[in-house]
């Protein structure tokens, strides 16, 4: 009896184990990208147009097996194959990123070479200045305060029309109402004045969305009417944007409504 009840226990212990054993063997993950499969499978090159190396640069990561992205100084974009656009002539640096599945990551730099500019959008000459002797724009409001215009105000956050307050043309103008902004094409600078006489003015960088539909700006200038409550915020709604006027709105400003600006360029 007591050898039937041990071979038993034996049984059970058997089969416990063997039903604890994985149905398939599986693998240690491995795969993970490396030094030498960036050099064989990633490639950073401009165009070549009229025999010359343009401003359109070709990223491609095609064949790594891993999520990939690619930092240059209008952006960055994740995936494999992109065409970027740079703004100037000269060397730019883009920066190559490989996440890989097991949570390391690489990073490599690729300098291009621009030798000719094609297709720039006529935007960066309305706003910036680029094509001119000076390569720059200065931008003051379209309005002063009290003038009954609408320039600087609270309007409908779904609509940049429909005006709730006309704050600067009827009461209350931004404390830099006689301020001016400075765009500049090299290096997409921002310089704000506070006014006619300010001679610390603030620096700070912008940019354009890829079809130009929304203005960012980052650093420590902002643009004039950057107050609170006043829409402080640093992506803007292009509604408009010509050769001598900006017109632009957040729907997203204070007290749940929107907020828009008007400017003219400064003769």
């Amino acid at each position: 009896m007591k050898n039937i009840i041990g071979l038993f226990i034996v049984v059970v212990a058997a089969i416990a184990f063997v039903s604890c054993e994985p149905i398939e063997n599986r693998q240690t993950m491995k795969g993970a990208v490396t030094e030498a499969d960036i050099a064989q499978y990633v490639t950073v090159t401009p165009e070549i147009r009229n025999g010359k190396r343009s401003n359109w640069i070709l990223c491609k990561s095609d064949g790594l097996k891993a999520l990939t992205s690619f930092s240059y100084s209008m952006g960055t974009y994740v995936g494999t194959s992109h065409r970027l656009q740079v703004l100037e002539d000269g060397d730019h640096t883009f920066t190559l990123t490989v996440l890989n599945a097991d949570g390391t990551k690489l990073t490599k730099n690729y300098t291009v070479n621009v030798e000719e500019l094609y297709d720039l959008r006529e935007e960066w000459t309305w706003l910036c200045g680029f094509g001119t002797p000076s390569g720059s724009r200065t931008w003051v409001f379209d309005g002063e305060g009290g003038d009954d215009r609408v320039w600087w105000a609270m309007s409908d956050p779904g609509n940049p029309n429909g005006i709730w307050w006309n704050a600067g043309g009827e009461c209350c103008p931004p404390s830099d109402v006689n301020g001016r902004m400075v765009f500049e094409f090299k290096g997409l600078v921002l310089t704000t004045y506070a006014s006619p006489t300010d001679a610390n003015p603030k620096k700070g960088t912008f940019a354009f969305n890829g079809d130009f539909t929304e203005l960012t700006t980052n650093g420590d200038a902002n643009i004039l009417g950057s107050e609170e409550g006043g829409g402080n915020n640093r992506v803007f709604k292009v509604v408009e944007l010509t050769n001598n006027a900006l017109f632009l709105f957040v729907p997203n400003a204070a007290w749940d409504t929107g907020w828009i600006w008007k400017f003219k360029t400064q003769e």
